[in-house]
């Protein structure tokens, strides 16, 4: 764990057993999940956790008027929760679901188009949820509540509505979707598996790679390909290659033998093969 700014972070194994050792005093009878929308992935570098959480409080004391940061977690990206305000404080996260309630915003935009959300984020979403019905007695088809099932004056639609739900949060990409139906097919049955112990944690995705990043490994690997010695297996048909001029070395005299052989080198090759006797 880290503490910072009044905010402490931790693993999901940390704040499972750290859950346990809590003393609410609130009655607790929903857990709201959300989205932060902004900040979203692009500010999250892998080790700000803290600084993110602090600016969050900052935006809403100085312009939401809210005492206190919103929300009583934040959960990140990589799958680290975040304390924020005390369980014992009713956060400001639902108009309708306040007084009773826990606040958790999942730090991402997953609205359609938005964030793909990180198999760690997931993990750490889903335990999160188990253990927290599980410390107030509650039961997953009644104890977690999107925002985007509610209105803006706080009366409960029960599953998200475009025409009169207050927000898409926590994102209408959010495990599948944001309505009731979305959460029973996809989340609901992952959070019972983690409550009853048959949850298992998923493997994490292979993260797509740009082309650029694609052309930076492979300038890396081949660089360290050309320093490496060629094996003493190969240097008697080393020699006879060089002897008779088939290989030349590039302008430096490198011959690069470790290093993958291009067409254009292959048919050069070739070349001069053909005029050899």
């Amino acid at each position: 764990m880290k503490t910072q700014y009044g905010f402490t972070l931790m693993t999901i194994g940390e704040f499972e057993t750290w859950l346990t050792q809590q003393k609410v005093t609130r009655r607790i009878t929903v857990i709201q999940e959300h989205h932060t929308w902004s900040p979203c992935y692009k500010q999250f570098n892998g080790s700000n956790h803290l600084q993110l959480q602090k600016n969050m409080r900052d935006y809403h004391v100085n312009n939401a008027d809210y005492a206190d940061i919103a929300q009583n977690f934040t959960v990140f990206p990589d799958g680290m929760i975040c304390t924020g305000r005390s369980m014992n404080v009713a956060p400001a996260g639902c108009r309708g679901a306040n007084a009773n309630g826990i606040c958790i915003e999942n730090l991402g935009n997953f609205d359609v188009g938005g964030d793909k959300m990180n198999t760690a984020q997931k993990d750490t979403i889903v335990r999160m949820a188990a253990a927290l019905l599980k410390k107030f007695k509650l039961s997953p088809e009644t104890g977690i509540t999107y925002h985007a099932w509610w209105t803006d004056s706080g009366k409960s639609l029960g599953t998200y509505i475009a025409s009169r739900s207050c927000k898409t949060c926590p994102g209408t990409a959010f495990f599948g979707g944001n309505t009731r139906a979305s959460y029973d097919k996809n989340l609901k049955p992952l959070i019972v598996k983690a409550m009853n112990g048959t949850y298992s944690v998923p493997v994490k995705e292979e993260e797509e790679v740009t082309q650029e990043q694609f052309n930076k490994m492979m300038d890396t690997y081949l660089a360290g390909l050309a320093k490496q010695q060629p094996s003493s297996w190969s240097e008697t048909a080393r020699k006879w290659a060089e002897g008779i001029g088939l290989i030349k070395g590039d302008d430096k005299g490198n011959k690069n033998y470790k290093s993958f052989c291009t067409r254009e080198q292959m048919v050069q090759f070739l070349y001069r093969f053909k005029d050899m006797k």
